[in-house]
C-alpha cells in the first residue's frame, strides 16, 4: 500500500536537487521512476512503501542490521538515487556502495498504534531522493522479547511485490538461509532504449 503524507514544500533543499555524487553516469529513468520523482518534487505528497513487522523473542539487532545492508548490496535498485538538472529534467544514479543505517528505537511498553505513531513521522519524512532517503530502516524495541521491524521503500525504487520479496530476503539472510544469485539489472536484460518507452496509446 501507497501511503501519501502532505508535506509542505517551503523547505530550501526541493526533492532532487543534491547532485549525484562525482564520478558517477547519469542514467535515464524508467517512465514509471520519473513520474514518481517528479511528483514527489512537485507535490506536498511523499510516495512510499511503509512496512511493519511484529518479531516475539529474542533478536540480534547486528545480524539483523548486516542482513539489511547484504539486501541494499544485493539489489541496485536500492542504491538508486535521482537528481534533477536545471531544465528539469530527471536522472538516476547507482551508487556502489549505501551507507545503510538501521536506526534502533527503544519505546518500553508501547502499544502498537503507540509504535505506529512514532514511527510515521520517520517512515513518512520528505526524501531528498538521494540513496539513503528512498529505502529507510527501522527497529522498535518494546520489551526483550517483543520488536517491530519497520521500513518504507520509495515508489521510484520499490513496489508492493518486490518490498514483500525484500523483507523474506531480510529475514532469510538474518537465519543464515542461503540466497540465489540476485536477478540481474534491468539494462541487462532490455535495451535502455527499450526500458524507457512506453506503447502508444490511441
Amino acid at each position: 500500500m501507497t501511503v501519501h503524507a502532505r508535506l509542505s514544500l517551503t523547505d530550501a533543499v526541493r526533492p532532487g536537487d543534491i547532485p549525484a555524487p562525482d564520478g558517477l553516469p547519469l542514467l535515464v529513468p524508467a517512465p514509471t521512476e520519473e513520474r514518481y520523482v517528479l511528483a514527489e518534487r512537485m507535490t506536498p505528497q511523499v510516495y512510499t512503501i511503509p512496512r511493519l513487522t511484529r518479531i516475539e523473542g529474542r533478536i540480534d539487532a547486528d545480524r539483523l542490521s548486516a542482513a539489511v545492508s547484504a539486501l541494499v548490496a544485493r539489489h541496485a535498485a536500492l542504491r538508486t538515487g535521482f537528481t534533477v538538472d536545471r531544465a528539469g529534467r530527471a536522472w538516476k544514479y547507482i551508487v556502489p556502495e549505501a551507507a545503510v543505517t538501521l536506526e534502533r528505537l527503544s519505546l518500553p511498553g508501547a502499544s502498537l498504534d503507540e509504535v505506529n505513531d512514532h514511527l510515521r513521522p520517520l517512515l513518512m519524512a520528505k526524501p531528498d531522493l538521494t540513496p539513503a532517503s528512498l529505502a529507510r530502516y527501522h527497529l522498535v524495541t518494546v520489551a526483550p522479547d517483543l520488536h517491530y521491524f519497520s521500513f518504507s521503500n520509495h515508489h521510484s525504487i520499490s513496489d508492493g511485490q518486490s518490498a514483500r520479496l525484500a523483507l523474506d530476503e531480510i529475514f532469510a539472510h538474518y537465519r543464515g538461509e542461503p540466497l540465489a544469485p540476485p536477478p540481474p539489472a534491468i539494462d541487462e536484460v532490455i535495451p535502455q532504449d527499450w526500458a524507457t518507452t512506453e506503447p502508444c496509446r490511441a
